[in-house]
């Protein structure tokens, strides 16, 4: 009590410029306290998640190629996706996922001559195992997003988030690493949003999802269910971490597609 009463006449004897100085650090101190303190008890009480699964479809693409010699090249590749918005009475689902899973870098790299026939098909199989013919209405290289259209609906879709996450906010992914999906089951990921790298040339987010082979194109969602980026990339070595657009590209790309098709 009597250090209390000797700080508080240690203040009154200061000039008012002082006292009102201390003042103002002792409000902003009390503010940003309790700013965090709102902050980190909102985020707890978003803990409970619960994870929109089945708006889940695995993307795969069949691509036969034959430049007239005896033998052709068949390949397959597959990756994951989710429904972001349903249309129409005869309802068609469109599926947001990575633009090198529409088309895959064997495709873009094979060398078109007059003797080349090239034969690509994509397919969605849906959370329920239900496969479906799909064609691509809109792409973006640079973002490296694909939106796909197929035929019915089997869930409700997933919102584009208004605004990005914040560093440190959990996360969460519907995905299938390494093709590792059967009908009734997908992968149910979370992680936290660690930032952004590559701001100079082409920005990406950085989440502490567990990524493979097969995880690009899947949404990363914020604990509303609402997607703030896509999976494009693994780090080499290291399949604790995942690589994705940013939101800001997400919205982008969104918004682009919805002006040339209101």
């Amino acid at each position: 009590m009597n250090i209390l009463k000797i700080v508080w006449y240690d203040f009154l004897k200061r000039d008012s410029f002082a006292r009102a100085c201390i003042l103002v650090l002792v409000l902003l101190s009390t503010i940003v306290v309790y700013s965090n303190h709102n902050r980190i008890k909102n985020l707890e009480s978003k803990s409970d998640f619960l994870f929109p699964y089945d708006a889940f479809g695995q993307v795969e693409v069949h691509i036969l190629v034959d430049e007239g010699q005896p033998d052709e090249m068949d390949f397959t590749s597959a990756g994951s996706g989710a429904v972001v918005d349903v249309n129409g009475f005869a309802p068609t689902s469109l599926i947001l996922t990575a633009n090198h899973v529409c088309n895959p870098i064997p495709y873009t790299i094979i060398v078109r001559n007059e003797f080349t026939e090239i034969n690509k098909s994509i397919s969605v199989t849906d959370y329920y195992g239900y496969i479906r013919e799909a064609t691509i209405v809109y792409i973006d290289i640079d973002y490296d997003l694909c939106l796909l259209e197929v035929e019915g609906a089997w869930t409700l879709p997933l919102s584009v988030a208004k605004q990005p996450a914040t560093i440190g906010e959990k996360v969460y992914n519907i995905s299938a690493p390494a093709g590792f999906f059967e009908p009734g089951m997908v992968p149910l990921l979370e992680g936290y949003y660690s930032g952004d790298i590559g701001w100079t040339l082409d920005a990406d987010s950085i989440y502490t999802i567990p990524t493979r082979r097969g995880s690009s194109g899947s949404p990363v969602m914020n604990s509303r269910g609402e997607v703030i980026g896509v999976i494009h990339s693994a780090i080499e070595g290291f399949a604790g971490a995942g690589i994705a657009t940013t939101w800001h590209e997400l919205d982008d790309f969104i918004t682009d597609y919805y002006s040339l098709n209101p």
